[in-house]
């Protein structure tokens, strides 16, 4: 600012309001954004306000405010804290003030550096002059619609789409595999007394049944069920091939089976 005497200039840098003039006595000291790094800087803060009460220069409120801010905040660091309350001894999270001084600052911070990198992007968008290509520029054909076209376009947009794979109809498995062991255990006794140890494929279980692909899953665990509990016995030649299977002696007449 200029004074009333030509002679005499003063000249104060220009801050955008009160969090802008702490933030660049943060900075100058290069200091991070702390209370004790703002309780460092309030004398620079108090001085900056007693060098524009000197100059007559009229102190905008919220200037006063954040100094009280810095005041309570340096009192705070200087006393002894307090004991802890109810919230602290029950192991409550105290929730953070709204109005904490520097959560403020780091988030006035935060948006001066996002304005800085957009100004500077605006300026380096500015100095770039485009250099015209010499080729006719493509003709926009004109459309003549009408209010109710664009209002039919609008609907067919809106208009929910059939969706490309239709939904996954799950359904309860009615036969389990205790119950379907059961069944095959009747089927290979039966088979066995009448073809004199004879084997029997994976495809002639399913032979008496509808077959579904339920059906098929539990047939296959069935068969591993009762392989693990050595009742039966499992074959396949090759890797494509039909899965055979065959009791295990003693004769069936003798075997219990027990899943228990």
């Amino acid at each position: 600012m200029e004074s009333d005497n030509p002679g005499y200039k003063v000249q104060l840098p220009c801050f955008e309001g009160p969090l802008d003039l702490l933030l660049s006595l943060v900075e100058e000291s290069e200091l991070d954004i702390t209370e004790i790094s703002l309780a460092q800087v309030t004398g620079q803060y108090r001085e900056y306000l007693e060098l524009l009460g000197q100059l007559d220069v009229e102190i905008e409120s919220s200037y006063l405010v954040v100094f009280a801010q810095l005041l309570e905040l340096k009192s705070r660091l200087l006393l002894p804290e307090p004991e802890p309350d109810e919230d602290h001894l029950f192991g409550f999270e105290v929730e953070p003030d709204e109005d904490d001084l520097v959560t403020r600052l780091r988030e006035y911070q935060k948006l001066k550096k996002a304005a800085n990198w957009l100004a500077e992007r605006e300026g380096q968008s500015l100095a770039r002059y485009p250099h015209p290509s010499g080729l006719s520029e493509p003709e926009t054909p004109i459309l003549h619609l009408t209010l109710r076209s664009l209002h039919i376009a609008a609907l067919r947009c809106l208009k929910p789409r059939i969706p490309f794979k239709a939904p996954i109809d799950y359904k309860k498995v009615e036969l389990s595999v205790p119950e379907r062991v059961e069944q095959i255990w009747e089927t290979l006794q039966t088979a066995q007394r009448d073809e004199k140890d004879s084997r029997t494929t994976f495809s002639q279980l399913l032979r008496s049944q509808k077959r579904d692909k339920p059906l098929v899953v539990v047939t296959f665990l069935a068969l591993l069920e009762m392989a693990r509990r050595d009742r039966i016995e499992l074959f396949q030649e090759s890797h494509m091939s039909e899965i055979e299977c065959r009791l295990k002696s003693p004769p069936p007449s003798q075997a219990k089976l027990s899943l228990n």
